[in-house]
């Protein structure tokens, strides 16, 4: 979850009395403090046997996007793993407000831990933007073109 989430995250969780999880990466931005807050550290983080929160290390430090493993799997991604236009794509980005795309290590680092989970969709942070279908391959597709086109190889458009 990016900066901008964190005081809606804090309203939503006093107002639902439920825990909200957030990565210690976050907790500099956390304006009020509230019981309801769980800050939790490292690359993953269980809640149930089903679902595991993720920090990827992309678009901001704290930023982190829950897996599903029930069924065939899903990612919850909102902006952290973008579902773009053509749903046979996703993209991840450091600012998507000024365009400025995610550093190659950050790329490599969130596509190795996500390749260690299992899920068929990808739900991203925008309505009717959903992978429905092949999730692992759409990131494994993705992220090499993205890293092809970064690190400046030559290769078909797409």
């Amino acid at each position: 979850m990016g900066r901008a989430s964190v005081p809606q995250v804090e309203r939503a969780g006093a107002r639902l009395r439920r825990p909200v999880y957030l990565h210690e990466a976050d907790r500099r931005w956390v304006g009020r403090p509230d019981p309801a807050l769980c800050f939790w550290s490292g690359q993953t983080h269980r809640l149930t046997d089903e679902l595991t929160l993720m920090n990827l290390g992309v678009h901001f430090p704290g930023s982190a996007v829950p897996h599903w493993s029930a069924g065939r799997g899903a990612l919850f991604t909102g902006d952290v793993v973008h579902v773009c236009p053509d749903p046979r794509w996703v993209t991840l980005m450091y600012s998507y407000a000024n365009h400025i795309p995610e550093r190659p290590e950050a790329v490599r680092t969130a596509a190795g831990l996500l390749r260690g989970h299992r899920f068929d969709r990808i739900y991203g942070g925008w309505w009717n933007r959903v992978v429905t279908a092949d999730g692992n391959e759409v990131l494994d597709r993705s992220v090499d073109r993205y890293l092809r086109f970064r690190e400046g190889a030559a290769g078909r458009r797409a």
